[in-house]
């Protein structure tokens, strides 16, 4: 962390003080009514900057990554409250076979005054050093937060898989037909004709008309 960023991180921890605001991990009872409460701040501070349909989308998306998570066991929800009032939480993906922290999303109340942000990811990185883990994945993207507590850049690669045949049998798994359903009608929302085209003609073979 350079300096300016510790002087930060001090001052935000002596306001968290002066609040009576105190840093918690939910436990597995928590986790489900949290999760919601993080979301729904998330949702707030994107109202207005999405669209409601893909703010929406990107919720839904999240609450079936954390519901999963929570499932699995690997769960970590990380909360800030002063009393009862809901100050912010970060909800992270704990792989403990690979010993990394995979972060999800964040939720924070923004009225609050004061750099919630820092103070959960300063508790996060803290926790994650006492769990012995290797690495904390921050996820794509180049956003100035990731860098305040020392943040490096890793490349990463994708593999891309594309089917050699043209069956439209054999080109869409049958169980994902509702989900093409979905963004066939968000690709004639947005006018993008020829993806549009493209998924009426793969969901042609599944759809009687």
């Amino acid at each position: 962390m350079s300096q300016k960023m510790r002087k930060k991180l001090r001052r935000a921890e002596r306001q968290v003080e002066r609040m009576g605001a105190r840093v918690f991990q939910s436990t597995r009872a928590e986790q489900a009514a949290h999760q919601t409460l993080i979301l729904e701040h998330w949702a707030k501070f994107w109202d207005g900057k999405k669209t409601i349909e893909n703010r929406d989308r990107f919720r839904a998306r999240y609450h079936e990554h954390l519901s999963r998570a929570m499932q699995m066991g690997g769960l970590q929800l990380i909360t800030l409250w002063a009393g009862d009032r809901f100050l912010g939480g970060t909800a992270n993906l704990i792989d403990q076979e690979q010993a990394v922290l995979h972060s999800i999303v964040e939720g924070r109340d923004d009225d609050a005054g004061m750099d919630i942000g820092i103070v959960l990811n300063a508790e996060v990185v803290s926790r994650a050093a006492q769990m012995k883990l290797n690495w904390i994945d921050l996820g794509h993207g180049n956003h100035d937060y990731k860098y305040r507590l020392g943040a490096q850049d890793r490349a990463v690669s994708y593999l891309v898989l594309r089917r050699r045949s043209r069956s439209i049998s054999e080109q869409l798994d049958p169980a994902m037909v509702p989900m093409a359903i979905e963004a066939t009608k968000r690709f004639i929302r947005a006018r993008k004709h020829e993806k549009a085209r493209a998924a009426i003609g793969q969901l042609r073979g599944f759809i009687k008309i």
